[in-house]
């Protein structure tokens, strides 16, 4: 539905509870502010109404895909709303004839619910195939596990040098514990005194 004020030409997107009311809408615009703005909601809060303008511009905080949730956020709980969208006048001279009570709900405005689908179990078909010509075959021998393959000559390398350096880090671990750092025995000498 297409309206004319004062204001300018505008289409009623929604209109909640019957939220518009031109003389209230033409009393609170205020053009410094609002003539900006292509799109316009006017909501009621304690029987005075608010009007806030939104923009096109995607990068924008009052982008206009934010009504719903400046809506759902800033507005009493089921307050009387209205989002309108400004338009030219020949836009306004092609849709006046509309009728009013057609429906005014445009896509952005609203979020389709997502109905759940019911599971129809009689859809369902499962075939069962003869013993002799089996589809799907488990082997509970291979179930969940990691097949083993060879590693590249390169890790093993590595893996090698890495083992000959822990265990010549272990052989001198034990040399300082034991005092062999040749790996002989160590001969202890004992002092006698000759009297």
């Amino acid at each position: 539905m297409v309206v004319k004020t004062t204001k300018g030409c505008y289409e009623i997107l929604k209109n909640v509870r019957n939220a518009f009311v031109q003389e209230a809408f033409e009393q609170y615009y205020i053009e410094e502010i609002f003539d900006s703005y292509p799109y316009v909601v006017i909501d009621f809060a304690d029987e005075k109404p608010r009007v806030k303008g939104f923009d096109d511009k995607p990068t924008s905080p009052s982008y206009f895909h934010y009504i719903m949730d400046y809506l759902q956020e800033s507005c009493n709980f089921l307050a009387p709303y209205a989002i309108l969208r400004r338009i030219d006048e020949e836009y306004y001279n092609q849709h006046k004839a509309d009728k009013e009570n057609e429906s005014i709900t445009k896509e952005f405005a609203t979020i389709p619910s997502m109905a759940k689908e019911n599971f129809d179990k009689d859809s369902l078909i499962l075939e069962q195939s003869s013993p002799s010509k089996v589809n799907v075959k488990f082997d509970p021998m291979k179930y969940n596990s990691i097949g083993l393959y060879d590693l590249p000559m390169d890790i093993v390398s590595e893996i090698e040098k890495d083992r000959a350096q822990e265990s010549r880090m272990n052989r001198n671990k034990r040399a300082k514990k034991t005092g062999n750092f040749n790996g002989n025995k160590t001969k202890v000498f004992q002092h006698t005194n000759a009297s």
